[in-house]
C-alpha cells in the first residue's frame, strides 16, 4: 500500500526521498505509524505529534492505502 509521509521541522531528516519533507512510500498492509518512523530511522525515543489524515493518533495506529501520515516534533512558543 501506498502512503504519503510529511515530516516537519527537524524531522525532515530523517526522509529517504522527497522534497520539503513529503515523500510517498510504499509498505505493507497493516503498517503501523511507528513501524513507518522505524523504517525512517526516527529514535522511538524522539518524542512526536502524529497524524493521520489531520486526525491525531497513537504510534500504535494501523495505517491504509492512500492515508497520509504528518509527523512533528513538540513545539513551544510563547
Amino acid at each position: 500500500m501506498r502512503i504519503t509521509i510529511k515530516l516537519y521541522s527537524m524531522l525532515r531528516s530523517y526522509h529517504k526521498d522527497g522534497e520539503n519533507g513529503v515523500c510517498n512510500l510504499e509498505f505493507p498492509e497493516g503498517v503501523k505509524i511507528a513501524d513507518v518512523l522505524k523504517e525512517l530511522g526516527v529514535p522511538d525515543t524522539m518524542p512526536t505529534i502524529m497524524l493521520i489524515n489531520g486526525d491525531q493518533k497513537e504510534a500504535a495506529e494501523a495505517l491504509s492505502d492512500g492515508d497520509e501520515l504528518s509527523v512533528f516534533p513538540p513545539m513551544a512558543g510563547g
